[in-house]
């Protein structure tokens, strides 16, 4: 919503009255005014009603404030209009102890309490992965596929073989009259197709 515009009541020195009721407007200086007539008492413009928007850097850099709240950073602080505070005001609110989790933002916090402390939301348990999601599918020694190198050794498994894992039971014979579960194991192995199905005992 745009904040209206203000009519000259008179020249000369304003006498200045505000009340001291809280209805924040943001000023075209990018400041947060008590209210409107905060706004006016200093001369700014009205760029909309409520608080002022700002745009801070995604930088993880815990900071406290003088409400004894922590703050992703600097930023985050300033634009909440609290006051910079030494850190042992915000220590009783969360704890140093490392229990890490994983915010939706794809950074570890040290704990619950410090990724509330951003606004974050959790997205599981412990470290966040650290594996690019790019698809590259590798085939691990258990049998399973895995969307990249990187996720088969976050797993701790054995890399198999490039590619998506083999599945399912559709016997070929190989010219090395072999038998493969399927033709993808066969073409692995780099042998030929001789016919669908079991080979025959020569």
């Amino acid at each position: 919503m745009i904040c209206s515009g203000v009519n000259l009541a008179y020249v000369g020195t304003c006498i200045i009255s505000c009340s001291k009721e809280y209805l924040p407007v943001c000023g075209i200086d990018g400041q947060t005014y008590y209210n409107k007539c905060y706004l006016k008492a200093v001369g700014v413009a009205c760029a909309y009603d409520g608080k002022c928007v700002q745009q801070c850097p995604s930088e993880y850099n815990i900071v406290c404030g003088t409400d004894g709240l922590l703050y992703v950073n600097d930023c985050h602080r300033k634009m909440n209009g609290v006051g910079l505070a030494d850190m042992s005001l915000c220590k009783e609110k969360c704890s140093l102890e490392l229990v890490p989790v994983c915010g939706v933002d794809g950074r570890t916090y040290d704990n619950d309490c410090i990724r509330q402390a951003a606004g974050v939301d959790v997205i599981s348990q412990g470290e966040c992965p650290k594996c690019p999601s790019t698809m590259n599918p590798v085939c691990g020694a258990d049998g399973k596929t895995y969307d990249n190198d990187c996720w088969l050794k976050e797993a701790g498994i054995s890399f198999h073989h490039q590619g998506e894992c083999c599945k399912g039971y559709k016997p070929v014979c190989g010219v090395n009259n072999r038998t493969f579960n399927n033709e993808c194991e066969l073409n692995l192995q780099g042998i030929v197709k001789q016919y669908d199905g079991v080979c025959l005992a020569k």
